[in-house]
């Protein structure tokens, strides 16, 4: 949640001080109609920094949870545990968790990295991990794919990125 601080500081600054300056707007209005209009916008703008704060939050309440699913990993190498803070979390949300893992993934992390591959694998995850620049990744992942029938050709001319078919 530290990471956060100069987005909330963002929030602050650009969405609740303009809201107060139309509310104050609002008070010195010389007319109803004006100080309707000015209100509205105070409205507005609070409702934007609800939905900033609430951004800000469930970003940082997602990273706080993928950081607990590694750090439990790397406290009892036990990836059942890990996966299932996982599975608590982000049954839906999976592979934004993957890439989220695999961008933070330090060396050792591989076998927590491997048992997501095996119960959530797809092609989007295999992709990432051959895309990946850890030969361990890489080999489980291109072992996935054989074991699910797809076919893996590398391209050096057009594209470095592996072509799938099955």
């Amino acid at each position: 949640m530290q990471d956060n601080t100069l987005i909330v500081l963002f929030g602050v600054i650009f969405c609740v001080f303009p809201a107060i300056y139309f509310i104050k707007l609002a008070i010195k209005a010389k007319n109803p109609k004006e100080a309707l209009k000015y209100s509205g916008w105070a409205l507005f703008v609070f409702f934007l920094a609800g939905i900033l704060g609430y951004v800000i939050y469930d970003d940082a309440k997602k990273s706080q949870i993928i950081n607990n699913s590694i750090e439990t990993f790397n406290n009892t190498k036990d990836s059942t545990k890990s996966i299932a803070i996982l599975d608590a979390y982000f049954p839906s949300e999976v592979h934004t968790v993957i890439k989220k893992i695999i961008e933070k993934s330090a060396p050792g992390t591989e076998p927590l990295i491997i048992a997501i591959l095996e119960k959530y694998g797809d092609k989007y995850i295999a992709d990432k991990l051959l895309n990946s620049n850890n030969s361990k990744l890489q080999e489980a992942a291109s072992n996935w794919a054989s074991r699910h029938g797809y076919v893996i050709e590398k391209r050096t001319t057009i594209s470095k990125y592996p072509k799938w078919r099955r």
